[in-house]
This record gives C-alpha cells, sequence and structure tokens, in this order.
C-alpha cells in the first residue's frame, strides 16, 4: 500500500517551491495590475492596483533574492 511520502522526490525543496510559486505569482498580480491601469477609469480600483504593484514589487524583489541565494546554495540532503 501506498502511503504519505512513498512517492515524493528526495531532491524537492518545499522552500524553494513555496519561493518560485510566489514569484511567479507576485510578478503576475504586477503586469495585471499594471494593464488594468490602462483601462480602468474607477478611482478606487485604480488606487487599489496601484496599491498591488507597490507591494507586490517589494514582494518580488524580496523572492528573487531569496531564491538567488538559495539556488546558489548546494541541495540539502
Amino acid at each position: 500500500m501506498m502511503g504519505p511520502g512513498c512517492c515524493e522526490d528526495p531532491h524537492r525543496d518545499p522552500d524553494r517551491d513555496f519561493a518560485s510559486a510566489q514569484l511567479s505569482h507576485h510578478q503576475y498580480a504586477v503586469e495585471g495590475a499594471k494593464r488594468a491601469l490602462e483601462e480602468i477609469e474607477d478611482p478606487q480600483l485604480k488606487a487599489l492596483a496601484n496599491r498591488v504593484i507597490a507591494s507586490s514589487s517589494k514582494e518580488v524583489v524580496t523572492l528573487a533574492k531569496w531564491l538567488a541565494k538559495r539556488w546558489a546554495q548546494p541541495d540539502k540532503e
């Protein structure tokens, strides 16, 4: 019988997986908000889009730096 963890990749790194997924998520949020600003008219939505750009841009920098540092380290064994 196969149980939890039986087929997991032994080289999987949950920290890197999470950071990589969040990096993509925040990059997409910045791109989407920038595109939205070209078309939306509602002042509240424009303010929200600008907040998304500001906050997600910071997350992109943080995650990219973390990943660069982590990818430079050898895999944990």
